[in-house]
């Protein structure tokens, strides 16, 4: 089980979602973006830099880690991933409905040949919070139409991701065991330092606080019950962002600069 803060630092989340509310930017009159996520060990090293750069109408362009975004108007259309070499690796088409999105993922298969390799089907609310997510697989360039995994998606007022259920319908794998986690996540009462990230992802991060606490319970089918939590402390500006933190689990420090409109 991935940890959702770390994982996020360390690569771009595939999903993102943003909901605004009145712990925003606008609300001081000032509007930041993240312009650089720096990461080091306990002793000072650099462990991974990641650098934010935004168009002109200061919708995210693209990332140091190699995810590059397009738009229709400012919602997401395609997510693309490049390799450190500069070859496209994933291509990431977004299809909005009413109250539904479909992501089509295509992946570099071993032949170097871009082919569909999975997509979900999204559920939204009012607020353009996620409410749920099942994924398909693809056999060749046909889909699957059994859901392979599902995930269940809750949050509180100020619109905080607080707790995910995900799990396997049919089993992992081909396995009759239904693997399945569960995480709840608790926040602080700042600023998010996401708080400008595009409509049409998702991450746990982009609500309106920051994220403090995750606990885990994973049911693995050849490890049983795993449990497991990571905790989070950040030091904040005068404006309510943060701009230092610290992942305890891992001993990792953080440090956060912006642009500020």
């Amino acid at each position: 089980m991935k940890k959702l803060l770390l994982s996020f630092f360390a690569i771009l989340s595939l999903f993102a979602g943003c909901k605004k509310s009145g712990n925003n930017p606008s609300s001081i009159g000032k509007s930041y973006y993240l312009s650089s996520l720096i990461q080091t060990d306990s002793l000072g090293r650099p462990y991974f830099t990641t650098n934010y750069y935004w168009d002109n109408n200061m919708r995210l362009d693209s990332c140091s880690d190699g995810y590059s975004y397009s738009y229709n108007g400012n919602k997401i259309s395609h997510v693309k991933h490049y390799s450190k070499s500069g070859l496209l690796g994933e291509n990431d088409i977004y299809q909005y409905y009413d109250t539904s999105l479909i992501i089509v993922i295509y992946e570099k298969n071993q032949n170097g040949k871009m082919t569909k390799n999975r997509y979900y089907n999204v559920h939204f609310n009012s607020n353009g919070q996620w409410l749920s997510s099942d994924q398909y697989n693809y056999n060749t360039d046909t889909v699957n139409a059994e859901i392979y995994n599902k995930t269940l998606f809750s949050y509180d007022a100020l619109g905080n991701l607080i707790n995910t259920i995900s799990y396997y319908p049919k089993g992992m794998n081909g396995s009759s065991c239904q693997d399945s986690s569960n995480t709840v996540i608790t926040y602080d009462s700042k600023k998010c330092f996401y708080s400008h990230w595009p409509v049409g992802q998702y991450t746990a991060m982009f609500g309106a606080n920051n994220v403090l606490s995750e606990t885990m319970s994973e049911n693995d089918c050849a490890k049983g019950i795993i449990k497991d939590s990571y905790n989070y402390s950040y030091t904040y500006n005068v404006d309510g962002y943060p701009t230092s933190g610290y992942i305890k689990s891992d001993k990792i420090n953080l440090a956060m600069t912006y642009i500020v409109k």
